[in-house]
């Protein structure tokens, strides 16, 4: 039978007495449920409840909406609970991102701090609308995939824009901390040509993403690298699309986004390339440095 509902009122107000524990009243409870569930029948669709402590559960316990609710869906992404990290493009942001013109394809503008004393201001003309948001720095995208963004690379000393291996800009760029390393560093990644135009040098890569899943999605890009003069940082714009859609008509509008980068200014300042320089760090909930060899990680 189960317990009389006067004895279970008269033990909810026995718990309640402060000369009870936290821990005796924990116990008790427990002891009058299971005398209750004990007397009810078992059936197909009534089991026991498990009492052993579990330990709390973030989100790096889910791989998916169904692991969260129980219910069959698509696997967990950026916008819903992940354990993906924050990419690390080297872009040091003196103030917002500015997109003019046809919304659709404008002109990006933004004022980046770099080694060496000097704050300069990118621009490039956008086949695609402005990123925005935390996840992004300086950055163009299509429903599609195809993407713009700006990562800056220091130097080693005593090199130039233009003495340095391309090898040595694209691992930055396609590092597991890097725009395309979400699910770990992009593969296969091979340069197809190194041109100089002026005081842009332009890099022609194939590459593969990795997938959440460990698939390899693979994608071609131009880089438009230049030096602000006075910097000792690349400033870079990567432009890219998948292969398929590169072969579908993709690639102009990616060589165009390359060809469009320049640096509009650079002026001397004492600013120094650093985290809390950004003035997204206190306004936006800080920009944080990591402990691992990252972009930020020279600066020191």
């Amino acid at each position: 039978m189960r317990p009389p509902l006067a004895s279970l009122n008269n033990l909810a107000v026995s718990i309640d007495r402060p000369t009870c524990s936290a821990l005796d009243r924990r116990a008790l409870v427990r002891s009058v449920l299971s005398v209750s569930l004990l007397s009810l029948p078992l059936g197909p669709s009534l089991s026991l409840p498990v009492w052993a402590d579990e330990p709390m559960k973030t989100s790096s316990s889910f791989n998916s909406l169904q692991d969260l609710t129980g219910q069959i869906s698509q696997n967990l992404g950026a916008g819903t609970i992940s354990g993906k990290s924050r990419p690390e493009t080297g872009c040091i942001l003196l103030d917002e991102v500015q997109a003019t013109g046809n919304p659709k394809e404008p002109t990006i503008t933004a004022e980046l701090v770099t080694n060496g004393g000097v704050v300069a201001t990118v621009a490039f003309q956008a086949p695609w609308p402005i990123a925005r948001g935390m996840y992004y720095d300086v950055e163009a995208r299509s429903q599609e995939g195809d993407s713009a963004f700006v990562h800056v690379r220091s130097l080693p000393d005593g090199k130039s824009l233009m003495s340095v291996p391309s090898s040595y800009l694209t691992s930055s760029v396609f590092s597991s901390y890097g725009r395309f390393g979400a699910y770990g560093a992009a593969t296969d990644v091979k340069v197809l040509s190194d041109v100089t135009k002026k005081d842009t040098r332009f890099l022609e890569v194939a590459f593969s993403v990795l997938s959440q899943g460990g698939a390899e999605g693979p994608r071609k890009a131009v880089i438009a690298a230049i030096q602000p003069e006075g910097s000792t940082d690349a400033v870079m714009l990567v432009s890219s699309a998948s292969s398929l859609r590169w072969r579908k008509g993709a690639e102009s509008q990616v060589r165009r986004a390359a060809e469009s980068f320049r640096i509009v200014s650079a002026r001397s300042s004492n600013i120094r390339r650093a985290a809390s320089s950004d003035f997204r760090f206190e306004e936006r909930g800080g920009l944080a440095k990591g402990a691992r060899d990252t972009v930020l990680d020279e600066l020191n």
